[in-house]
């Protein structure tokens, strides 16, 4: 399994940051996930998620059928709300 990589592209690129994706083994993803649900549910994603490698994304056209507009990418919806992850200077009363 691949341990670290650095995405080329994306989203993270609105922010002007570079994002660290870093994959971790299995169990020690149930070291640091396994507080946070119960041992069937995180055994159950790492099962999907392991299944779910190299194949292309299931993609459906609900978002389109019920809002009658395509359905962005995650790139694009960062992009058109970058301004809602810019830190704000709480002392300066603007919150």
């Amino acid at each position: 399994m691949r341990r670290s990589s650095w995405q080329r592209g994306g989203p993270h690129h609105s922010c002007n940051k570079a994002l660290r994706i870093e994959e971790i083994a299995p169990d020690e993803a149930r070291d640091v996930l396994g507080a946070t649900m119960p041992a069937a549910v995180m055994n159950m994603l790492l099962d999907a998620w392991a299944a779910a490698l190299g194949q292309p994304a299931y993609v459906t056209p609900t978002v389109e059928r019920l809002t009658g507009q395509p359905a962005r990418t995650f790139g694009d919806w960062v992009t058109n709300n970058v301004s809602e992850f810019v830190p704000v200077d709480v002392s300066a009363g603007n919150v």
